[in-house]
């Protein structure tokens, strides 16, 4: 198939900025005319007040825009142009294939639980005074620290016990990190600030005062024991940017503390429903996790949490909201991503994966029975993120579709040529070893031929 540049779009973009300035000189179409919230109109999809505002705010709150009339065009420009790509794709039917509908249920599932996280949790959360001046603080101070990891409770216990009997943390780290960076400099992470670390992991480790070791913290990949070798605060600390900042300080503290919340809820939710597993399948369901992690699956693809030696009807767990075999649990995980997988290191962290499977199912029926997916606000962000996927496989489908000649190639080339240059470099490899006998015998061996 020869590929060509999708001049399709470029028409109906036309065509659409047409529409777009008909609307405005008042000699639209009737019905959207008479929404006094229609701002644009591109065949039947109209684009209103609303939708402009969550994309507006969206925008503006990423990028630190200051609002004006001139950003709010341009944003409303970049807005149709998006929404013309939308159109097309639909008129491709790129919302029909089997990896749209499967983004589409996927969709309505999160913004659901994220409808039920806003009602039940955002809007009692609290932010303090006192917790933003201490976040500006620690913005601007430098923490170095060490750690151990651990995948299990037990065995972050057993670390942390042999700490307090004496053990080095140097020790430990040689015997219990595979990196061997970590291995040989006792667990030194290096220096960090907020937001360079995990939530709960920073917030351990600005609460320890320089020498001081924490007890095991809970991380999304098991478990850290953490001291602090160091604390840098920058000198000159100002009201004036204190007050500058403040806006900022408060969103993205406000959206930490409700993401911590909601993990506290899912923790209790998942006691309340005194979930009990089958160790065996979990042990297997493990080995067969391992198994696929070890195959490097591309990141844009979906787990299918294929199982081999488990019948689809071995039991699983028990709860209060009933039994789950094998084929429930496949069956409620199709929609989590190979990133989430990834993070599951032990057959403890596997649980808690489940756990949250399980009490997922039940704030979906709560949010249900509370009617939040019958709501515009739950239908317009769905159509938001599932417009977001159309447009981002529109995209990908003009890419694809370009081809540019080899003379036009060149000739870039040819009146850029200072952007292409760069000095010499080289590719060099090393390998460390402990003493000059060992590194002689290794250069030995590679003058007779080894493999580097």
């Amino acid at each position: 198939m020869n590929k060509r540049i999708y001049s399709p779009t470029i028409r109906r973009m036309a065509l659409g900025m047409l529409s777009f300035f008909v609307l405005w000189t008042g000699c639209g179409r009737p019905d959207a005319a008479k929404d006094g919230k229609a701002l644009a109109v591109i065949d039947d999809r109209v684009i209103n007040e609303d939708d402009f505002i969550q994309r507006f705010q969206k925008i503006k709150t990423r990028l630190g825009l200051t609002p004006n009339g001139e950003v709010r065009r341009k944003i409303l420009r970049n807005f149709i142009n998006e929404e013309l790509l939308i159109n097309e794709a639909r008129k491709l039917h790129l919302d029909a294939t089997p990896a749209a509908r499967f983004e589409y249920q996927r969709i309505k599932i999160q913004e659901l639980l994220n409808a039920y996280y806003r009602l039940a949790v955002y809007k009692k959360t609290s932010v303090s005074e006192a917790e933003l001046k201490q976040l500006y603080i620690n913005l601007n101070t430098i923490l170095t620290a060490r750690h151990l990891y651990a995948p299990s409770k037990r065995q972050a216990d057993s670390l942390y016990r042999l700490l307090q009997q004496g053990v080095s943390f140097e020790k430990l780290a040689r015997e219990n990190f595979n990196d061997p960076v970590l291995r040989d400099n006792g667990g030194l992470l290096g220096s960090f600030t907020v937001d360079e670390m995990e939530p709960a992991f920073e917030e351990a480790a600005y609460r320890l005062k320089v020498g001081e070791t924490s007890r095991p913290v809970r991380t999304q990949d098991g478990y850290s024991i953490i001291r602090l070798e160091g604390r840098k605060v920058k000198p000159f600390l100002l009201e004036t940017d204190y007050a500058n900042h403040k806006a900022k300080l408060y969103r993205y503290w406000k959206n930490r503390k409700t993401k911590q919340r909601v993990r506290v809820l899912v923790d209790s939710l998942s006691k309340v429903l005194d979930i009990r597993f089958n160790d065996e399948t979990i042990a297997v369901l493990y080995r067969n996790l391992q198994d696929a992690v070890t195959l490097n699956q591309p990141e844009a693809d979906r787990p299918d949490w294929s199982v081999d030696g488990l019948d689809e009807g071995t039991p699983l767990l028990v709860s209060a909201l009933g039994k789950w075999d094998v084929k429930a649990f496949r069956r409620a995980a199709r929609f989590t991503s190979a990133k989430q997988r990834r993070h599951i290191r032990s057959p403890e962290a596997l649980k808690s994966f489940i756990s949250g499977l399980v009490v997922r199912r039940q704030l979906l029926a709560e949010a249900r029975a509370m009617g939040l997916d019958k709501t515009e606000d739950y239908a317009r962000r769905v159509r938001f993120e599932f417009d977001t996927f159309l447009l981002q496989k529109m995209e990908e489908q003009i890419y694809t579709s370009i081809e540019v000649p080899q003379d036009t190639l060149y000739s870039y080339y040819e009146e850029n040529k200072e952007r292409f240059s760069a000095p010499p470099q080289i590719n060099i490899r090393e390998i460390v070893l402990d003493s000059e006998k060992q590194a002689s015998l290794v250069q030995r061996k590679l003058k007779q031929g080894a493999s580097f």
